[in-house]
């Protein structure tokens, strides 16, 4: 289950990237916190103002990371 504060990955399956070829392409961009839940399966992530996308993505679009953060 995925909480607020968790670290996920953010996949990139539906997003637009400016490079040419998929196959040399990321498949994971990053890692993000997770800033709020929306409904049951939506969740806003932590990112920054530069990346120009949007902030809430679908739960098949991240991936729960095996890190413990304490704060």
């Amino acid at each position: 289950m995925i909480k607020k504060r968790n670290k996920v990955y953010l996949f990139i399956k539906n997003l637009k990237i400016k490079k040419l070829n998929k196959k040399l392409n990321y498949i994971k961009v990053k890692l993000f916190f997770i800033k709020k839940t929306k409904k049951l399966d939506n969740y806003k992530l932590n990112i920054s103002k530069n990346i120009k996308i949007f902030l809430v993505f679908y739960i098949l679009l991240l991936k729960l990371t095996n890190l413990i953060i304490f704060l």
